[in-house]
């Protein structure tokens, strides 16, 4: 196994790398996007209608950055475990001290998108069962539950990721600049 994964980032090194940054920038881009890039902002929404909208376009969303965190945790793997050669000897003792606190800092990148993925998937769930309430509401007063679901995402937990997201882009600069 670390034979494959070595050969793949030797081989295609800048590829995967490549991969991993437009899988981050789509999915932090997508996150500014869907929080900023509105055309009617959340507090303006009005009617069931506008909010049932709403959680469908966050149900997009949901859909389109899938694919690109399943493909920025496929290439996170494959460099940490490709650049694990770099810090550790065979023997299991440490090469260089920059070399084992870039590994921790690999680490670290590892452990915030892993709260940022836990971020999403609660963002998605909350939204799910928003959606599926606001199909029994007839006036905003039954939609209450459901509006303030959809305030807990907007103002909350999507700019928590945007923020964890600009962090993580910072670290892997910092990461690509030690090479």
């Amino acid at each position: 196994m670390s034979d494959t994964i070595y050969h793949i980032m030797s081989t295609y090194a800048n590829q995967v790398i490549f991969v991993h940054v437009l899988s981050a920038v789509v999915w932090l881009g997508a996150m500014i996007s869907a929080r900023y890039g509105r055309v009617k902002p959340l507090r303006q929404l009005s009617t069931p209608e506008e909010y049932i909208y709403e959680t469908e376009r966050y149900k997009r969303f949901f859909k389109l950055t899938f694919p690109f965190i399943i493909l920025l945790f496929l290439t996170s793997v494959l460099m940490a475990l490709g650049y694990k050669d770099n810090a550790i000897d065979p023997e299991g003792f440490m090469t260089t001290d920059t070399a084992v606190d870039m590994y921790k800092m690999i680490h670290t990148k590892g452990a915030i998108w892993t709260v940022m993925v836990m971020n999403m998937g609660l963002m998605a769930w909350i939204n799910s069962r928003a959606a599926k309430n606001f199909d029994h509401c007839s006036n905003m007063k039954e939609c209450k539950k459901c509006k303030d679901a959809l305030w807990i995402i907007y103002n909350y937990l999507m700019p928590i990721n945007i923020i964890l997201g600009a962090v993580e882009i910072m670290l892997g600069i910092i990461l690509q600049s030690s090479f």
